[in-house]
């Protein structure tokens, strides 16, 4: 695949840490790749946590779905979630009961 060629910068500095940066692109290692690489620091945790997508809520409405049923199941999901705090809960309560 060939190279694209670009401009280089007029900043003496920039150009410099740009050919660094090109360098470690083409195949070295970088100072990151035992993290990058490394195995996970939480095994019990599935890789979707965190993520919009995967076990746990849903932030995602759903087709035909009203303000309100939006608010009322993200709302419910979240307070039923591990380590939801006791003001979440009541949050959800709140929601439930329409107030």
């Amino acid at each position: 695949m060939p190279q694209r060629q670009v401009k280089p910068p007029n900043n003496p500095v920039i150009a410099q840490a740009a050919k660094e940066s090109a360098q470690q692109v083409q195949g070295e290692s970088t100072n990151f790749d035992d993290i990058l690489f490394a195995g996970t620091d939480h095994p019990n945790e599935p890789i979707t946590t965190g993520a919009p997508f995967g076990p746990g809520a849903s932030f995602v409405r759903q087709p035909a779905e009203s303000d309100d049923q939006f608010l009322t199941r993200v709302s419910g999901e979240v307070a039923n979630a591990p380590g939801a705090s006791a003001r979440v809960r009541a949050f959800a309560a709140r929601v439930a009961r329409g107030e």
